[in-house]
C-alpha cells in the first residue's frame, strides 16, 4: 500500500510541471499592482528606437534595455529575465520602510525594470560608459547570472527578486520601476516606482553640474512626459564595464 502510494504521488508530482516550465498561457491573470510602497508618476509608454510601442514579444531575453524614468535624465534598465518571477515579495528599504515588490510582468511573468542608479554612490549608465550592467548568465563578482552589477564599487543586487542587494557596501536595493502590461496589446508602460526615491535626489545633488550641462537647467528634473525610448545597452553607450 505505501508503495503503490508513492507511485500515485511521484505521478501526481510530475503531472504538475514547476512554474518555470509550464508554458505562459495557463499563468493566472496579472492583479493590480500592490499599492504598498508604490509612488506613482505620469504614466509613459515604452517605445523602441523607430517611435512604436515596444512589445513584451520584442525583448530579448537576457538583454538590458535602457530607458529613462520617472525623470528624463534617470536611467533604468528593462529586462527579461526569462523565467516566471515571484510576486508580492515583502521589502524593505535601508530605512526599514516596507514596499511590496509586484514581480514581473508579460505573458512568463519575467519582465522586470529598475533604476539603473546603483544606491551605494550613484554610478549610472550613461552614453559614455556603463559600470552598471545586468549579467544574464554569470557575474564574476557574484558568480552566478540574473543579477545587476555594478562595477564602480562591487555591488550586486539580483534582477529576479525586488533588485536585493546580494554583495557590496549598500543594504538598499535597486528602485524598482512599477511596469504594466496590457495583455491584449503586448504593450509595456512604466506608471510609478517602489523603494526609497531619495536615491533619485542624491542622483541630481550629486551629478548637478553634469545633468545641468547635458540638458539644461532645470530640464533634469522634468518627468517623463508620457513616452520613453527604450534602447539595448550595447546601443546605448559606448563601453560596457564587465566585472
Amino acid at each position: 500500500m505505501r508503495r503503490r502510494r508513492f507511485l500515485w504521488l511521484c505521478s501526481g508530482w510530475l503531472a504538475f510541471p514547476s512554474l518555470e516550465d509550464r508554458p505562459p498561457h495557463i499563468l493566472p491573470p496579472a492583479g493590480p499592482l500592490p499599492e504598498e510602497g508604490l509612488k506613482r508618476f505620469t504614466q509613459a509608454k515604452i517605445v523602441g528606437p523607430d517611435g512604436a510601442p515596444l512589445k513584451a514579444a520584442d525583448l530579448k531575453e537576457g538583454v538590458a534595455y535602457v530607458f529613462h524614468y520617472p525623470y528624463v535624465s534617470t536611467p533604468c534598465l528593462l529586462i527579461d529575465v526569462g523565467i516566471p518571477l515571484p510576486t508580492r515579495l515583502a521589502m524593505r528599504t535601508m530605512g526599514g520602510r516596507p514596499y511590496v515588490w509586484p514581480g514581473g510582468v508579460g505573458p512568463k511573468r519575467s519582465i522586470v525594470a529598475y533604476s539603473g542608479i546603483c544606491s551605494h554612490l550613484m554610478s549610472h549608465p550613461n552614453r559614455l560608459n556603463s559600470f552598471v550592467n545586468y549579467y544574464h548568465r554569470v557575474s564574476r563578482l557574484a558568480n552566478r547570472g540574473k543579477v545587476i552589477s555594478c562595477c564602480a564599487h562591487g555591488s550586486v543586487f539580483d534582477a529576479a527578486a525586488g533588485g536585493a542587494p546580494i554583495r557590496g557596501q549598500t543594504p538598499q536595493p535597486l528602485l524598482t520601476i512599477a511596469l504594466e502590461h496590457n495583455e491584449r496589446t503586448d504593450v509595456i508602460k512604466a506608471v510609478g516606482l517602489y523603494g526609497e526615491s531619495l536615491i533619485l535626489r542624491q542622483f541630481f545633488n550629486l551629478f548637478r553640474r553634469d545633468l545641468r550641462r547635458r540638458y539644461g537647467r532645470g530640464e533634469a528634473i522634468k518627468e517623463v512626459p508620457g513616452v520613453t525610448e527604450a534602447i539595448p545597452m550595447q546601443a546605448f553607450t559606448s563601453q560596457r564595464v564587465s566585472c
